[in-house]
Protein backbone atom coordinates (compact mmCIF):
# COMPACT_ATOMS: atom_id res chain seq x y z
CA UNK A 1 0.00 0.00 0.00
CA UNK A 2 1.37 3.22 -0.99
CA UNK A 3 0.47 6.51 1.21
CA UNK A 4 0.27 9.76 -0.35
CA UNK A 5 2.99 12.50 -0.42
CA UNK A 6 5.74 10.22 0.53
CA UNK A 7 8.86 9.76 -0.96
CA UNK A 8 10.03 6.27 -0.69
CA UNK A 9 14.04 6.46 -1.66
CA UNK A 10 14.84 10.31 -1.62
CA UNK A 11 16.68 11.89 1.33
CA UNK A 12 17.40 15.63 2.31
CA UNK A 13 20.74 16.61 2.27
CA UNK A 14 21.69 18.29 5.60
CA UNK A 15 24.05 21.61 5.14
CA UNK A 16 27.14 22.02 7.04
CA UNK A 17 27.22 25.65 6.90
CA UNK A 18 25.18 26.05 10.26
CA UNK A 19 27.62 23.77 12.03
CA UNK A 20 30.51 25.70 10.62
CA UNK A 21 29.01 28.76 11.94
CA UNK A 22 28.14 27.64 14.89
CA UNK A 23 31.76 26.29 15.55
CA UNK A 24 33.57 29.62 15.00
CA UNK A 25 30.78 31.54 17.17
CA UNK A 26 31.96 28.82 20.38
CA UNK A 27 35.45 29.13 19.16
CA UNK A 28 35.50 33.07 19.39
CA UNK A 29 33.02 33.15 22.64
CA UNK A 30 35.89 30.79 24.54
CA UNK A 31 38.87 33.04 23.10
CA UNK A 32 37.22 36.09 24.26
CA UNK A 33 36.15 34.91 27.50
CA UNK A 34 39.60 33.18 28.71
CA UNK A 35 42.21 35.21 30.84
CA UNK A 36 45.51 34.74 30.19
CA UNK A 37 47.47 35.50 33.84
CA UNK A 38 51.08 35.82 34.60
CA UNK A 39 51.78 33.36 37.22
CA UNK A 40 53.71 34.86 40.17
CA UNK A 41 57.01 33.79 40.60
CA UNK A 42 59.20 33.68 44.45
CA UNK A 43 63.05 34.17 43.47
CA UNK A 44 65.13 31.92 45.65
CA UNK A 45 68.86 31.38 46.36
CA UNK A 46 69.56 28.37 46.25
CA UNK A 47 73.33 27.53 47.28
CA UNK A 48 75.76 25.61 45.69
CA UNK A 49 77.38 23.86 48.42
CA UNK A 50 77.93 24.86 52.36
CA UNK A 51 81.88 26.06 52.35
CA UNK A 52 80.77 28.30 49.21
CA UNK A 53 77.59 30.17 50.21
CA UNK A 54 79.38 33.37 51.69
CA UNK A 55 77.50 33.46 54.60
CA UNK A 56 78.63 33.26 57.99
CA UNK A 57 76.67 30.77 60.00
CA UNK A 58 75.52 33.40 62.69
CA UNK A 59 73.67 35.61 60.24
CA UNK A 60 71.93 32.87 58.91
CA UNK A 61 68.68 31.58 60.19
CA UNK A 62 68.09 28.24 59.76
CA UNK A 63 64.19 27.10 59.45
CA UNK A 64 63.37 23.93 59.57
CA UNK A 65 59.97 22.66 58.94
CA UNK A 66 57.95 20.00 60.15
CA UNK A 67 55.10 17.74 58.33
CA UNK A 68 52.82 18.92 61.25
CA UNK A 69 53.22 22.77 59.96
CA UNK A 70 55.56 23.53 63.28
CA UNK A 71 58.50 25.96 62.19
CA UNK A 72 61.60 24.91 64.03
CA UNK A 73 63.96 28.18 64.24
CA UNK A 74 67.77 27.61 65.28
CA UNK A 75 67.19 24.34 66.55
CA UNK A 76 63.73 25.37 68.49
CA UNK A 77 60.11 24.88 68.02
CA UNK A 78 58.76 28.37 68.18
CA UNK A 79 55.86 28.59 66.13
CA UNK A 80 52.95 27.24 63.11
CA UNK A 81 53.20 28.95 59.23
CA UNK A 82 49.81 31.01 60.78
CA UNK A 83 51.68 32.34 63.93
CA UNK A 84 55.24 33.01 62.07
CA UNK A 85 54.48 36.97 61.35
CA UNK A 86 54.40 37.13 65.10
CA UNK A 87 57.77 35.16 65.97
CA UNK A 88 60.58 37.69 67.49
CA UNK A 89 63.52 36.04 66.07
CA UNK A 90 61.99 36.25 62.67
CA UNK A 91 60.52 40.38 63.36
CA UNK A 92 64.43 40.28 64.55
CA UNK A 93 65.75 38.91 61.18
CA UNK A 94 63.54 41.23 59.04
CA UNK A 95 64.93 43.80 60.32
CA UNK A 96 68.54 42.85 60.16
CA UNK A 97 67.82 41.35 56.69
CA UNK A 98 69.52 38.16 57.12
CA UNK A 99 68.97 35.03 54.87
CA UNK A 100 66.62 32.46 55.65
CA UNK A 101 68.03 29.11 54.93
CA UNK A 102 64.25 26.71 54.77
CA UNK A 103 64.66 23.06 54.87
CA UNK A 104 61.60 20.95 54.85
CA UNK A 105 60.99 17.14 56.12
CA UNK A 106 60.23 14.62 53.87
CA UNK A 107 56.63 14.42 54.87
CA UNK A 108 55.99 18.61 54.27
CA UNK A 109 53.93 18.32 51.37
CA UNK A 110 54.01 20.81 48.31
CA UNK A 111 51.41 22.96 49.54
CA UNK A 112 52.20 23.43 53.18
CA UNK A 113 56.08 24.71 51.60
CA UNK A 114 54.19 27.12 49.19
CA UNK A 115 52.37 28.74 52.35
CA UNK A 116 55.55 29.15 54.08
CA UNK A 117 57.53 30.77 51.44
CA UNK A 118 54.56 33.10 50.31
CA UNK A 119 54.50 33.91 53.98
CA UNK A 120 58.09 34.55 54.49
CA UNK A 121 57.78 37.36 51.26
CA UNK A 122 54.73 38.46 52.81
CA UNK A 123 57.00 39.51 55.41
CA UNK A 124 59.30 40.89 53.43
CA UNK A 125 62.34 38.49 53.55
CA UNK A 126 64.31 38.80 49.99
CA UNK A 127 67.00 36.47 50.61
CA UNK A 128 65.47 32.73 51.11
CA UNK A 129 67.27 29.69 50.56
CA UNK A 130 65.64 26.51 49.61
CA UNK A 131 67.92 23.62 50.80
CA UNK A 132 68.06 19.95 52.60
CA UNK A 133 66.25 18.70 48.86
Amino acid sequence: MRIEGSRGSGRRLISLTPLIDVVFILLLFFMLTSQFDQQRTLVMDVPRSQTDSGVNDAELISLDLRGSGELVIDGEITTTIDNMSTSKRLLTARENTLPIDVTPDDDVDLQTLTRLLDGLEAMGFERVSLGGL
